[in-house]
């Protein structure tokens, strides 16, 4: 698997990478958040039922792959997956003869396994991981990040870059190629809203019941 002498799915791929990506720990890998009736009746909670996850990889291992693995999207073989104002990290691969070319990487807030290839067995026109699958992996990962709060990476040095993430850049690179008939993405409340709404949430809910406009009348 390593040599990629042998074949591994999509899904494999960002399972392995996702022990990085989570400080080592692993079995966050899930499907189901949780299961209800119409009733309202929990009967399956993945932060209640499911096991918790579990340290495979030590944090001093883990901050020396991810220091690593940060220099591939910026000096190494898949610049092209470098998201402007936001530090990423991942791998390039491409196994023999072009047939397939993989990118995986992440940010502290999401993963993703980018892999194209021929499914006939063929090879590519020499594809490899650092070019198309790259680019793939950036227009998706800008998609992903419009609008949310920027989390840093394990372990490494320097997590947050000293110019932010400007939103433009990410907006640009998230739409087709500069087409301006492009899909725009579904707006979205910043994380501060969403905050802020919560919090007035809870203020009402603890606040005193009102009477109704009935025991209103049956007073008078």
């Amino acid at each position: 698997m390593v040599l990629g002498t042998s074949g591994m799915t999509v899904m494999d791929q960002a399972t392995g990478y996702e022990v990085f990506a989570n400080g080592g720990m692993a079995g966050m890998r899930h499907g189901i958040t949780q299961l209800s009736n119409h009733s309202g009746k929990v009967f399956y909670d993945r932060d209640r039922d499911a096991p918790a996850p579990h340290r495979v990889l030590s944090e001093q291992a883990t901050a020396s792959m991810n220091s690593m693995l940060v220099q591939v999207p910026e000096i190494g073989t898949a610049r092209r997956a470098a998201l402007p104002g936001i530090r990423s990290a991942g791998k390039s691969g491409t196994t023999q003869a072009y047939r397939d070319a993989w990118y995986v990487g992440f940010t502290g807030n999401y993963l993703a396994a980018v892999w194209l290839g021929n499914d006939d067995f063929t090879s590519t026109n020499e594809m490899t991981g650092g070019s198309l699958p790259a680019m793939v992996w950036q227009r998706l990962m800008a998609y992903a990040h419009r609008n949310v709060e920027i989390k840093p990476i394990p372990g490494i040095q320097k997590p947050f870059l000293e110019k932010p993430a400007d939103a433009d850049a990410i907006a640009s690179l998230a739409s087709s190629g500069g087409d301006s008939t492009a899909e725009e993405a579904p707006r979205i409340l910043s994380p501060a809203t969403t905050r802020v709404l919560a919090e007035i949430e809870a203020a009402f809910g603890g606040a005193p019941a009102q009477p109704s406009a009935a025991d209103k009348l049956s007073a008078l």
